[in-house]
């Protein structure tokens, strides 16, 4: 049975952070100190859409929770340069955020980000109720990984060329 000890010890141990909790994961606070569950219900993702980039507050759990607040670690300004993003309402607080639902806002251009030398690394911690417990999580987006990404021109950014594009398979069939 030592041994058998010894074997569990020396496996790879999940990476933590400063408090000692796993990183990424979600923590409910109860009476006796953060409870884990297996993958968080709100998460804040970046998304890279035709050369595009957006922030996404996402409720991924199967029922609403609520008082949804995004705390960033950096500053991202708009493209006009001016505004913060990480200080917009959506992410001070989010009194109910239904199941399911997805919260979308635009950041820049892939292209534009970085020329505007915006962060290339954002940690982000979200923090929520759910049924009467509140939960935290935190998470770190490394946005470099979208720095020379090519990409398609699709129907999205053709309409907002004002390029009219058609669907020839459905011409065909008429």
């Amino acid at each position: 049975m030592p041994e058998e000890r010894n074997q569990q010890r020396d496996k790879p141990q999940p990476a933590r952070d400063r408090t000692g909790q796993r990183s990424g994961q979600p923590q409910q606070r109860g009476r006796r100190g953060p409870l884990r569950t297996r993958s968080p219900a709100v998460v804040l993702d970046v998304v890279f859409e035709e050369g595009l980039l957006f922030f996404e507050l996402q409720n991924r759990d199967s029922v609403p929770v609520t008082n949804v607040v995004t705390s960033f670690n950096r500053s991202v300004l708009a493209p006009d340069g001016a505004t913060d993003l990480t200080q917009l309402r959506i992410f001070q607080k989010v009194s109910f955020l239904a199941s399911g639902k997805i919260l979308r806002v635009f950041v820049d251009s892939a292209a534009g980000y970085f020329a505007r030398r915006q962060p290339n690394t954002l940690r982000v911690e979200l923090s929520w109720n759910r049924g009467g417990i509140n939960m935290t999580t935190i998470v770190s987006h490394d946005l470099r990984i979208y720095r020379d990404l090519p990409f398609v021109v699709g129907r999205g950014e053709a309409a907002r060329r004002g390029v009219a594009l058609t669907d020839q398979t459905n011409q065909r069939r008429r």
